[in-house]
């Protein structure tokens, strides 16, 4: 059957994505809660640590 390599590369293919989703959402509410306690500049802030 044509099916047998395909599916388990599709099943592959979506748990990749689906695990980058995952990643870049839970950065973005890490970042977001990390700038709403003041640990981090906002964006544009003109933050940066200089030594």
């Amino acid at each position: 059957m044509e099916w047998d390599l395909g599916v388990p590369l599709l099943v592959i293919l979506a748990t990749g994505l689906l695990s980058v989703g995952i990643y870049i959402a839970a950065k973005g509410l890490i970042v977001k809660a990390r700038q709403d306690d003041g640990l981090d500049p906002k964006d544009g802030g003109g933050g940066g640590h200089h030594h």
